[in-house]
């Protein structure tokens, strides 16, 4: 037996050795386990077969019984011949070449690559084993970037806009696009809520609904804020998170008592059986907004559309692939689209392309893109995880708007604000913003050492913090009589400044840095204090205790999220209260720069 052989042998080996099925007794699937054994079966066969050493065909038939064998034997070791969700051996891989065929069906290039089981969990993107030959890339391509010192681009796949879900398209369906249009009409929905219907519509259809392929692959359920119960949003207790999902899920709860009527008179009259639920509404609300992408119009605006086989690429802050705007069908992808849909609109004429760059990656590689550089806020509330560590995160703080609470000038401050284009919260970055600030804040700290003092004609640490606070916080110290004048000259588009002395001025800087200071000690306590979660010290030791893995997927991702925005308000704090000391120094400053007068 040669050497690959035994490799081959020992990977598939220990690929099915490590299997839950050998352990005690515990639900797990075989799927991604015997995927791997099979790869390293085909590496050998590809090795042997490019050596000449024997019948590749032989080795085919030997190597992919022994990884049969050994998976059965896995399965029946621990008691099933299924997976943990009753589904027969194999289901995954049928529906997968189901879906590959309703997307070529539907125009899309998808020769390159194929849906498979993601190491993250669940369904990813991955490179088919004819990525080298499907590649939309010649030779001549190649030498000519190599020659113009351009980066190669290599076209992975590409997805008519006629196959996605957006709510031109939903208007558009020959079933149900007149009811939604009717809907439209009457003011009952808006664009957003139109493809969420569409969707809730086709998961109802089963087997009648023409995107059934795409629909069985989705996620069952989601582990989102919006979806949590009681005991599991008191991990949230004290982020802006926590009264975001409450607040989010009333919202969806009263928007779907005002629809479920309609919708069912929709199902009676279209002939769709299955009666919609609030469950149902909520899954294709999560569907939407976790997988749609923002695709540009070409004039400017851009529209939120879900586009099936490119909604399955994960999230990576370093990704392998990337999305390009839609560019127009060539001839030939226009009349595979024209066979497939019947009748084309104006609108489909465009496709997207999954791209990579630099160099073609192998087969049964996974592709990822980067969903944006959002916060671990906005992931969990969107996609139900987290980054550890991310360089994205920020730090939401909001000014508590309290209705009669006696200030008869506070519409007209949020008007000003309004006005300004800003709102009555503000945003602290993380990453290497808030890494900047603090090397400032040391240098700053430095120069106060080394003289003994601080200096109030010092640059200080105004600039570290981002301008619009500035203008938020002077909206709510602003003196009464200021207020008017300050507002017409924000109507006029005036930039008035400060018309009183340079010790007014300073003096109503530190109203905004104390005001700024205020919030972010309420923030902390909020979140460290008695209706929080605890001190950024107990969340790290229990991320030091306890292993990732340890703990189910939304409570780890809860955690990081928290102790991240508990960190990220002690940082700011701590700059905030350095700046206000800055402050009162200068003001102390200036007050004793004045020229002294009599009875003083």
């Amino acid at each position: 037996m040669s050497t690959l052989l035994r490799d081959a042998f020992r990977r598939a080996n220990a690929t099915l050795l490590t299997h839950p099925g050998l352990q005690p007794p515990r639900t797990t699937t075989l799927n991604a386990r015997s995927s791997d054994a099979y790869r390293a079966a085909s590496t050998l066969i590809d090795a042997q077969s490019e050596r000449g050493e024997g019948s590749s065909q032989l080795w085919a038939v030997a190597l992919w019984s022994a990884t049969c064998a050994l998976g059965l034997g896995a399965f029946c070791w621990d008691g099933r011949l299924g997976d943990a969700e009753g589904r027969e051996p194999g289901s995954d891989q049928k529906r997968q070449r189901e879906f590959q065929e309703w997307m070529r069906q539907r125009g899309a290039d998808v020769e390159s690559v194929e849906v498979c089981e993601s190491k993250e969990g669940g369904f990813g993107l991955c490179t088919s084993e004819d990525v080298k030959r499907h590649s939309s890339r010649s030779v001549f391509s190649h030498a000519l970037d190599w020659v113009l010192f351009r980066q190669s681009t290599f076209r992975m796949a590409s997805f008519p806009l006629s196959m996605s879900i957006c709510p031109i398209v939903a208007c558009n369906d020959d079933r149900l696009g007149p009811y939604l249009q009717t809907l439209v009409r009457h003011g009952e929905v808006d664009a957003e809520t139109t493809a969420i219907l569409f969707i809730m519509f086709q998961k109802l259809l089963g087997e009648d609904s023409q995107w059934k392929e795409w629909v069985e692959l989705l996620p069952k359920e989601f582990q989102v804020p919006v979806l949590y119960d009681e005991i599991a949003l008191k991990e949230l207790k004290g982020t802006t998170l926590h009264s975001a999902a409450i607040v989010q899920k009333n919202m969806l709860n009263t928007k779907w008592e005002s629809l479920e009527e309609p919708c069912r008179t929709i199902c009676s009259e279209a002939g769709i059986s299955k009666m919609p639920t609030a469950a149902d509404f909520f899954w294709a609300g999560l569907v939407y907004w976790s997988r749609a992408v923002a695709v540009p119009n070409g004039d400017g605006r851009e529209r939120n559309c879900v586009i099936p086989g490119l909604d399955f690429c994960n999230h990576s802050q370093e990704p392998n692939a990337r999305w390009r705007p839609p560019r127009k069908s060539t001839k030939s992808e226009m009349m595979l689209q024209k066979t497939s849909n019947g009748q084309r609109k104006d609108f489909d004429a465009s496709m997207i392309d999954l791209v990579v760059d630099k160099r073609l990656p192998p087969a049964d590689q996974e592709l990822f893109i980067n969903y944006g550089d959002k916060s671990n806020e906005e992931l969990l509330f969107s996609h139900g995880f987290t980054i550890d560590m991310n360089p994205n995160e920020r730090l939401m703080i909001n000014c508590p708007i309290v209705e009669n609470s006696g200030e008869e000038l506070l519409p007209m401050r949020l008007e000003l604000l309004a006005m300004q284009g800003l709102r009555p919260q503000f945003f602290l970055e993380g990453g290497e913003t808030l890494e900047e600030a603090k090397r400032a804040a040391q240098k700053f700290e430095e120069r106060r050492a080394v003289k003994g003092k601080i200096n109030p004609k010092d640059k200080g640490l105004m600039h570290v913090f981002p301008p619009e606070i500035w203008d938020i916080m002077e909206a709510f110290v602003v003196e009464p009589k200021e207020l008017e004048a300050k507002r017409r000259a924000v109507e006029s588009g005036v930039k008035k400044g400060r018309s009183g002395s340079k010790l007014e001025e300073t003096g109503v800087h530190m109203a905004k840095v104390t005001t700024l200071v205020m919030l972010l000690e309420m923030k902390m306590a909020e979140l460290e204090g008695v209706d929080g979660t605890g001190s950024l010290e107990e969340d790290i030791k229990k991320m030091e205790e306890v292993r990732k893995e340890e703990l189910e997927g939304w409570q780890w991702s809860c955690l990081v999220y928290r102790a991240e925005q508990k960190r990220l308000t002690r940082e700011w704090l701590f700059l905030a209260r350095i700046h206000m000391q800055e402050v009162m120094v200068k003001l102390q400053w200036l007050y004793d720069a004045q020229p002294k007068t009599a009875g003083r």
